[in-house]
């Protein structure tokens, strides 16, 4: 099941998960002098969602299609590149308008002979099995072009985002990798 969570409710689960609740109701006890446990939790929250965002599998995330927001540019070498918007976290899958199928993004660090491919004609990707690279610039790169006349068109791009309104979108799966808090005997 999705979740989808403001902060307010995220750290009422973190709380609870962390072992910081429920609060004893049988006693009164005032300091001025404590911490603010609350903020130092949402640091440890975003910290935690951030690592999800990155590393997570994508089944326990919700998607996004951001092909609205991306504009392809062409290559003279019959690629195009599209620039990553700041909110993307992780794109998943890209195509463009005449592509048979959509192409998985590949980090350019984690399969080098893949971009290598690339540049050889026999090797490089198509229309029928397109390639796209992320580059470290947060450019990806698209391979091929379905012609030289045609502007490319980013059809679909399914994308891991971090929302601006602050809120936390997973797969309620993902609430067993909070760290739990550890009862010392």
């Amino acid at each position: 099941m999705k979740l989808y969570l403001t902060s307010e409710q995220m750290l009422g689960y973190w709380r609870l998960l962390r072992g910081y609740e429920p609060l004893r109701s049988d006693h009164a006890v005032m300091r001025r002098d404590g911490i603010d446990l609350d903020s130092l939790l949402m640091k440890e929250i975003s910290a935690w969602y951030s690592n999800l965002l990155d590393t997570a599998p994508v089944e326990m995330l919700v998607t996004t299609d951001i092909s609205s927001s991306l504009a392809a540019v062409t290559s003279p070498d019959l690629s195009a590149a599209v620039t990553l918007p700041d909110s993307c976290r992780r794109l998943i899958s890209i195509a463009l308008r005449g592509w048979e199928q959509p192409a998985v993004v590949v980090p350019v660090d984690d399969n080098p002979d893949l971009y290598a491919e690339q540049f050889n004609p026999y090797t490089r990707g198509s229309v029928q099995r397109p390639a796209a690279i992320l580059m470290p610039d947060r450019t990806v790169r698209l391979y091929s072009m379905p012609s030289l006349a045609a502007f490319p068109i980013v059809e679909s791009a399914v994308a891991i985002v971090e929302h601006a309104d602050g809120s936390y979108q997973f797969d309620s799966r993902a609430l067993d990798l909070i760290p739990k808090y550890e009862f010392m005997p």
